[in-house]
């Protein structure tokens, strides 16, 4: 089985990525989805890890926070064998690693942090449902926000047990550093403790003063984990409940930001993605600004509730590991947080009249139900009580039945994450992925030669070009670690996907997840892998396919045009490859399946 994703931001520099491969699962407060082994019970595995790092340019600099490495620098091998190429390293762990903490590895290279867009054509006649291009737009904006002429800042600290130790002691070092580097004019703030409960050091935010920053300097000197659990929807809701009003007669209240400092040991993400991202909906209704800030700390930081808030809260996330220096990401996070929003940004994909006039020939049939009035019941004879001829078994249909959501074609663009709603989050000096699907003629002309980036902030109009290139990734490459071959397509599903995720749930979103997972074989939330063991005698391979397979066809009501999608897992592709890549970094982990399986992306409900 082999994933894709794009490296997220280390939040340091613009020129900085960060990777972070989980290796246990740390306990969380709350209940369970289900029974999860802890990590405390894989404490004797060890576990090596090699990652070969391909760059479009020279490599600056590779770092780990969290274990110690080695580097094999001018190849992707273990050993220099050819010619000394800057833009590749071979990464190793100095010593094989206990699972008891998840494996960072920091990459800086030059010219990470110029604007690119690459785009990737799938055609009907490569196996595609219909031809597509997908779009890669990732860029670090480089430019100077116009700061707010007022904020609250409020800081909510996770005291909950799981702090105890180095995270604690990272989270006072880094609120102290926050605390000084306020703007020092129209600015009020407040600190919100949580664990089991919440507390505040004053009812009300304060102005931004000397005598208020010792004072809460101290307050941040005494702070231990012991608060006991983490509920951190109810300190969020309290924190965006609490904000001022800009004058004591007034409902209005000034821009807020709130910056959650957790380690993210919580269960209830959807529960507190939903309250955020309702919290900063109703404050854009009211003509407010309202956003969330993220320092995740620790060494089993959940990315995943960390990356969720920023991204419902329309702010940004940064992590720091135990031990890890927090300077500079808090500067830079600091001063994403006192700029304005972006706001009506939209993106000129550079389709064509033609193409985005294309119509699908697809009706909606309403359901009989609702328009036919029934037929008159006619008069039924007596029941027997005592009938021979009664079936033995019983043809009444129990348990829950899976909601069929007969979905509309896609759109001509599918864009991750969408700007429809709310701004997309543009940050000086943090990285931003956009994705985009856009449906094609079957005879499809030449790619557009840049999109266009427009919008405002505060009023002032904002503009930009980027130049399109098609990408140069090597087919072979991708051929044997993907079923399709197309990574742009398979990176925008799998950002349509998370965009789908991060809504409510419902009929139709699930429909939508399951639909994207299925057409570019993703796991996600509705969507699974089905294993086929094909080292099973003949005569269970028949039983096996009987019990397993058949399914998975039945699940092909959902496919119109393309055969059914497989995964074979292969080994990773070889250093030597000369791909052209503009990045692309090979993880290869020693835990290796012994049994040769077919893998097929299918719903949870037809397996």
């Amino acid at each position: 089985m082999s994933f894709v994703s794009i490296i997220p931001h280390d939040g340091s520099s613009p020129q900085a990525l960060r990777i972070t491969m989980p290796t246990a699962i740390a306990p969380r407060y709350g209940v369970a989805p289900t029974n999860i082994p802890w990590f405390k019970k894989n404490r004797g595995n060890r576990f090596e890890l090699t990652v070969a790092v391909q760059m479009s340019k020279t490599v600056t600099s590779i770092s780990s926070p969290s274990h110690p490495i080695g580097l094999t620098l001018g190849c992707a091998e273990k050993e220099l064998t050819g010619d000394y190429e800057p833009s590749k390293v071979f990464v190793r762990l100095g010593n094989s690693a206990f699972l008891d903490k998840d494996i960072v590895i920091v990459i800086s290279a030059q010219g990470l942090d110029a604007p690119r867009c690459t785009v990737e054509r799938w055609l009907a006649s490569e196996g595609a449902e219909e031809t597509t291009d997908a779009y890669a737009l990732t860029l670090v904006p480089k430019f100077d926000l116009p700061p707010l002429p007022s904020q609250e800042y409020i800081f909510l600290v996770d005291r909950s047990g799981s702090m105890d130790g180095g995270r604690m002691e990272a989270v006072k070092t880094s609120l102290q550093i926050m605390l000084k580097s306020l703007p020092s004019k129209n600015t009020t703030f407040n600190i919100i403790s949580f664990g089991s409960d919440h507390t505040s050091l004053w009812h009300k935010s304060q102005i931004y003063s000397a005598e208020t920053v010792a004072e809460a300097s101290k307050h941040v000197d005494t702070f231990t984990a012991n608060y006991g659990g983490t509920s951190l929807r109810s300190a969020l809701r309290f924190a965006f409940s609490s904000r001022q009003a800009l004058a004591a007669n007034s409902t209005e209240k000034p821009p807020a930001s709130v910056f959650v400092l957790t380690d993210g040991e919580a269960w209830d993400l959807d529960g507190v993605n939903n309250l955020v991202r309702e919290s900063v909906e109703s404050a854009k209704k009211q003509d407010e600004l309202l956003r969330a800030f993220v320092l995740g700390v620790g060494n089993q930081v959940s990315t995943a509730m960390c990356e969720a808030i920023a991204r419902a809260g329309q702010g940004c996330a940064v992590f720091v590991a135990e031990g890890e220096k927090p300077a500079a990401k808090l500067m830079n996070l600091l001063k994403a947080a006192r700029g304005g929003m972006i706001e009506d940004l939209a993106i000129d994909w550079g389709v064509e009249e033609s193409v985005a006039e294309l119509e699908d020939d697809f009706e909606m049939i309403s359901d009989p139900s609702d328009t036919e009035t029934p037929a008159p019941q006619a008069e039924l004879p007596p029941l027997s009580l005592f009938d021979e001829e009664m079936p033995t078994t019983d043809t009444t249909e129990v348990g829950p039945q899976k909601i069929i959501m007969q979905l509309p074609p896609p759109p001509v663009t599918q864009q991750a994450p969408k700007s429809d709603k709310l701004p997309v989050p543009l940050y000086p000096g943090f990285r931003c992925s956009i994705f985009a699907i856009i449906k094609q003629p079957s005879n499809p002309g030449p790619y557009s030669p840049t999109i266009k980036i427009t919008g405002k902030v505060l009023g002032r109009a904002v503009a930009f070009q980027v130049p399109v290139t098609p990408i140069t990734v090597n087919a072979s490459t991708t051929a044997r670690t993907m079923e399709s071959g197309k990574l742009l397509h398979t990176l925008a599903a799998k950002a349509l996907i998370q965009v789908y995720e991060d809504m409510q749930t419902s009929a139709e979103t699930k429909a939508q997840i399951e639909r994207l997972g299925k057409r570019y074989s993703l796991a996600s939330s509705v969507t699974s892998f089905l294993a086929i063991d094909h080292e099973l005698s003949s005569a269970q391979a028949v039983r096996s396919q009987a019990n397993t397979i058949s399914p998975v066809v039945e699940s092909r009501r959902f496919r119109s045009r393309s055969p059914r999608t497989t995964m074979i897992p292969a080994p990773m592709e070889s250093s030597r490859s000369r791909s052209r890549s503009p990045q692309i970094i090979h993880v290869n982990a020693s835990v290796k399946s012994r049994r040769s399986r077919v893998l097929e992306a299918v719903a949870h409900g037809d397996s």
